[in-house]
C-alpha cells in the first residue's frame, strides 16, 4: 500500500521489518522470504534505485529457483 502511494521509504521500512521476521521465523530460503525480496525489488525499482532492486530480485530468484524449480511461474515472473 505504501508503495502504491509513493511512500517508498515507508514501504521499504516495513519490508525490511517483514524480511527480518520471515528470515528469523521461516529460514533464509523460505518462499515467503522470496516474496518479500521481490516486493522490495519492485519498490526500489519504482524509486529509481535499479542497483539495489537488482540485488533483491536476484536473491528472490535464487530462492524461487531452489524452492519451486526453474519452470515455475514465480521464476518466470522474477525473470520478467
Amino acid at each position: 500500500l505504501m508503495d502504491d502511494l509513493g511512500e517508498y521509504d515507508s514501504a521499504m521500512s516495513y519490508y525490511i521489518d517483514a524480511l527480518d521476521i520471515r528470515r528469523n521465523q521461516l529460514g533464509l530460503d523460505d518462499i515467503a522470504v522470496a516474496e518479500t525480496l521481490y516486493s522490495m525489488g519492485y519498490t526500489l525499482h519504482n524509486n529509481d534505485e535499479p542497483d539495489r532492486a537488482l540485488v533483491c530480485f536476484e536473491e528472490a530468484l535464487n530462492i524461487r529457483r531452489y524452492q519451486l524449480g526453474e519452470d515455475s511461474k514465480e521464476v518466470g515472473d522474477t525473470l520478467n
